[in-house]
């Protein structure tokens, strides 16, 4: 999404905010950021179907040396 674009729809949102269409001021990041990790996290779900599709958990075996 271009900058401009952003701006225009982040504006738009302003505009419905000071007119009292919603409660809360949204921006177009946090609201696409928010829908991330809810999709994210429903994925996750074993029950999910999209599930199946997400590469294996890795596990991460980190040999370290002791603390002195």
């Amino acid at each position: 999404m271009s900058a401009e674009l952003k701006g225009q729809v982040n504006s738009f949102l302003k505009r419905a905010f000071k007119c009292g269409f919603c409660s809360k001021l949204y921006s177009v990041e946090a609201i696409a950021y928010d829908a991330d990790v809810d999709l994210f996290c429903k994925m996750a779900n074993l029950r999910h179907y999209v599930h199946s599709l997400l590469p294996p958990i890795k596990s991460c075996n980190h040999h370290l040396r002791p603390k002195g």
